[in-house]
């Protein structure tokens, strides 16, 4: 099951749980920064970081998602994703509550990656999505994106070893000190 599937079911079981990817580490400032955005949203909000996939696709929507680097959703927008098949699903498109196959061609437009669905239903349903920036976030986040130094460790894709990549290319420690976070070491 990927991770992102319980997602689909908050309003079932919390009224707004928070999550961040597990290769992100966040100075103490940055958590209350994050955790003061969380307490603001009111039942029907979600708030994640925006991608738009940078500065060439800037003015290509269709490549603009909301992105779970850092993200809090309520159980009103949980429910109403839910509802009109998007969401945190991947292939929102394939959603089994997408409404009929004219939308499901109009969703085929976009990437099949998690989060297009939460800004398409931002967009095509007017649904409440609360933009955190991403620069202040990437001083803590262990990936290969934009790291040329980067090594793989096993297959590509969702089978990846990650935890054994987080170990070869970053130090805990290191990475604990630029962020001035050791004492939760």
């Amino acid at each position: 099951m990927f991770f992102m599937f319980p997602l689909e079911f908050v309003f079932l079981f919390a009224p707004r749980p928070a999550f961040w990817h597990a290769d992100l580490l966040c100075r103490t400032s940055r958590v209350r920064e994050l955790a003061a955005t969380f307490d603001e949203l009111k039942d029907g909000d979600v708030a994640a970081v925006l991608d738009t996939g940078g500065r060439r696709h800037m003015l290509s929507f269709r490549r603009h998602r909301f992105w779970e680097l850092a993200e809090c959703t309520t159980a009103g927008a949980s429910k109403d994703q839910f509802q009109r098949g998007t969401g945190w699903w991947r292939s929102f498109a394939h959603h089994p509550n997408c409404p009929d196959e004219d939308e499901r061609a109009q969703r085929e437009t976009y990437s099949d990656d998690f989060g297009f669905g939460v800004m398409y239903w931002k967009r095509r349903y007017g649904g409440r999505g609360i933009t955190i920036r991403s620069r202040p976030l990437q001083e803590g986040h262990c990936t290969s994106i934009a790291n040329k130094s980067y090594k793989r460790v096993g297959p590509e894709g969702d089978t990846r070893n990650m935890p054994a990549e987080l170990d070869l290319n970053y130090d805990l420690e290191q990475v604990a000190r630029r962020l001035e976070i050791t004492h939760l070491l």
